[in-house]
């Protein structure tokens, strides 16, 4: 789905920002017994666009067990494969202040063994069928994801629920230890190794966004300083506390019958116990009543780059639909605004990266984005002027009724054609069910699309891209007279590596 549904960390979703280039048996009860062309010059106005396609809807079966675990299946006979999604209710939001990087310390200690399983067997046992297992840390999420056969079912239901009830028990030192060096050293390939990469740029500008100690502040990475200090009393806490059936959603979409996938799931996780309910993070009040200004030296390379953001709408708020459409008609494709006038006319931009520039939606936050690649030697005071000049427009005159059509039918085929596999309809309805409160969320939002109006567009606007805003400039080190408006103040948030 487009924007506003099934999403990578937002550091993942930024990186095509950065570098447009110029040119075993298992015994069963177990766990029981052990506990692009422009558009014509006039048009007729509407007061809503009218859908291009149906979207198919996902048939689904929902039920809880004793001890909290949200169980979710989609039987579906078309392919003789099972996906799997257990996602745990924690983020990188969930984490303290001081504590930054326990969510994606657990992603990679999940798959160290626990009581009964030898560290990397998870992994083994899953490839040897010929399917596949991962897991990925987000803001508000840690998801760990299985694609195996379907004959493979019990057995992978088995491996996840022994690691979600037996997992401390592998947790010594020693592991913690070779863990930790892993998140550090890959934190340092993905931020440190080279010239500015989609996840230095989107720390730098989220965390300008949402200041510290704001619970978004960091990215699911973490912070490293912080990881540093980590103690192993500290990492069992987190997983008592998190990792637990009453925090997590199990969805299984695939080649099965949904009586029987409902006795493996009672059989293998109902013995868990329940922990006590988990309080998450209580957002800031109001957003910063200020403009942010910073600026990002590349220091192994020529990037130059803009970026603007507004505090946006959270993953259920009314207006999140309204947002996406915006952030489209603004800056999404050859067809937005702001690519029409950037790229086609002024010559002023290169690109703006598709993935870049939308509206993201967090459980308790969002924010719009626009991110623009200068063509060499253009201005970057010039191309800011054109988004204030576009952005005002679009405020004080609203959008057209065409580009609110165009934008529903891009949306309504983009819906369609993301959610195809079963892999998809596992991720579909476990994040609809853990972050926008509805395992149909994502049909909740079709039709919402297909009632907005250009008023409902332009009510958005003035409400969100009014407010104040984060504007970041990237630019080859040393270079600060090529950020956009040098004049005006501005906080340098590159990190000097000391000699």
């Amino acid at each position: 789905m487009m924007n506003s549904r099934f999403q990578p960390s937002l550091a993942a979703r930024m990186l095509a920002t950065v570098f447009v280039a110029w040119t075993p048996i298992f015994g069963a009860g177990l766990l029981q017994a052990q506990t692009a062309a422009k558009p014509p010059a006039k048009l007729s106005a509407k007061s809503a666009p009218k859908p291009a396609i149906d979207v198919p809807r996902i048939p689904y079966t929902r039920f809880v067990l004793k001890n909290g675990l949200v169980v979710l299946l989609h039987e579906d006979h078309s392919s003789p494969i099972v996906a799997i999604d257990l996602t745990y209710h924690v983020g990188s939001k969930d984490e303290l202040s001081g504590k930054r990087g326990f969510a994606h310390l657990f992603e990679h200690a999940m798959f160290d063994g626990s009581a009964h399983v030898e560290p990397g067997e998870h992994n083994r046992v899953i490839q040897s069928g010929g399917g596949v297992t991962q897991g990925q840390t987000l803001e508000d999420r840690t998801v760990f994801t299985d694609r195996a056969p379907a004959n493979m079912l019990e057995t992978v239901l088995w491996l996840e629920a022994e690691r979600m009830a037996f997992l401390p028990a592998r947790l010594d030192s020693q592991r913690f230890e070779i863990q930790r060096a892993s998140v550090l050293n890959e934190y340092g390939r993905r931020f440190d190794g080279g010239p500015v990469s989609g996840f230095l740029a989107a720390e730098a500008f989220v965390g300008a966004m949402f200041p510290d100690p704001h619970p978004y502040h960091s990215t699911p990475f973490g912070v490293m300083s912080e990881l540093k200090t980590t103690t192993i009393e500290d990492l069992r806490a987190f997983f008592d506390k998190y990792y637990a059936p009453n925090n997590a959603t199990l969805a299984i979409a695939g080649d099965f019958r949904t009586r029987d996938a409902k006795k493996l799931a009672e059989q293998y996780f109902g013995g868990i116990p329940r922990r006590t309910a988990v309080k998450h993070p209580v957002m800031p009040a109001a957003p910063p009543t200020t403009e942010t200004r910073i600026v990002l030296e590349d220091q192994h390379g020529n990037t130059q780059q803009l970026w603007l953001g507004w505090r946006g709408a959270s993953a259920t708020s009314p207006d999140r639909v309204a947002l996406t459409a915006l952030s489209a008609i603004l800056s999404g494709g050859p067809t937005s605004r702001l690519y029409r006038k950037l790229v086609g006319e002024r010559k002023l931009a290169a690109a703006l990266p598709p993935t870049s520039n939308s509206h993201f939606d967090l459980e308790n936050a969002g924010f719009l984005q626009i991110v623009i690649v200068p063509v060499p030697a253009a201005s970057m005071t010039a191309i800011e002027r054109v988004v204030d000049s576009v952005v005002s427009e679009i405020r004080d005159t609203g959008v057209r009724p065409d580009e609110l059509r165009r934008w529903l039918a891009t949306y309504s085929v983009s819906s369609v054609t993301s959610s195809q596999s079963d892999a998809a309809k596992a991720r579909l309805l476990e994040e609809g069910e853990s972050i926008y409160r509805s395992p149909a969320a994502v049909f909740k939002d079709i039709d919402e699309a297909r009632r907005l109006t250009p008023a409902d567009i332009q009510r958005v606007a003035r409400k969100y891209i009014a407010t104040p805003r984060v504007v970041m400039s990237i630019v080859p080190a040393g270079k600060l007279e090529l950020v956009s408006k040098p004049a005006e103040s501005f906080t340098n948030v590159t990190r000097r590596k000391t000699p």
